[in-house]
């Protein structure tokens, strides 16, 4: 049976560990909005890779000096396990800001920050759509659109002589009715509330594939 001795060592060592946790975070949500910032003023995937290396450096310093600074905490001391860190959220998990267990699927708009989205790499017939020219990323952080009001937005697919898709874009803007040469779908949409986002809907739930015949298009999750 534990001692008086050893509880109130426990109990010690329970505060020592919740207030590293906490600085931890504090420090994690600060660069966090620093590099926001920095992503929100990039004008490449390139730069953005950069900013987005950066951080993931920065915030592993932080946790490394934060775990110095706590010592052996009540789990690594159970465990017997000196490198165990305690778990905590940074931008680059693979988590859409909504949640613990929240599904993650392609084309799934994911809040950033009060005004910007980013977009999860998707496909439609196989083409990779376009932010701005550019490809969706496998690191969904670099496909961004920033916003200033309630937005919706469309998958603005290009269509060949022979009926096959060859281009596809992401805009805020309607393309308008389908034609022969040009299909879309919404791919979702967002609210605007007191300067900031407000709610979020994603339409897909996955990847497309669309089959056209002549201005007729049909578009089907994979």
């Amino acid at each position: 049976m534990p001692t008086r001795e050893d509880l109130d060592l426990e109990n010690k060592n329970s505060l020592s560990n919740q207030r590293a946790t906490r600085s931890r975070r504090r420090t994690i949500k600060a660069m966090k909005d620093k590099m926001n910032a920095a992503l929100r003023g990039a004008t490449s995937t390139k730069e953005r890779r950069e900013i987005k290396s950066k951080f993931n450096v920065d915030t592993n310093k932080a946790s490394d000096q934060t775990d110095n600074q706590q010592g052996v905490n009540e789990d690594s001391n159970q465990r017997g396990d000196d490198n165990f860190k305690p778990s905590y959220d940074t931008l680059g998990n693979d988590s859409s800001g909504g949640g613990g267990g929240e599904a993650i699927f392609p084309f799934q708009i994911v809040q950033i920050d009060s005004d910007t989205i980013a977009i999860r790499k998707g496909t439609v017939s196989t083409i990779i759509p376009t932010i701005g020219g550019t490809p969706l990323d496998d690191d969904y952080t670099l496909n961004t659109i920033d916003v200033a009001a309630a937005t919706t937005f469309w998958l603005d697919a290009t269509v060949n002589a022979s009926e096959v898709i060859t281009a596809v874009a992401i805009v805020t803007s309607d393309p308008g009715a389908d034609t022969s040469t040009q299909t879309k779908q919404q791919l979702g949409s967002l609210t605007w509330d007191t300067g900031a986002i407000d709610a979020i809907s994603s339409n897909l739930g996955g990847s497309q594939n669309v089959d056209s015949c002549g201005a007729s298009h049909s578009w089907n999750r994979i």
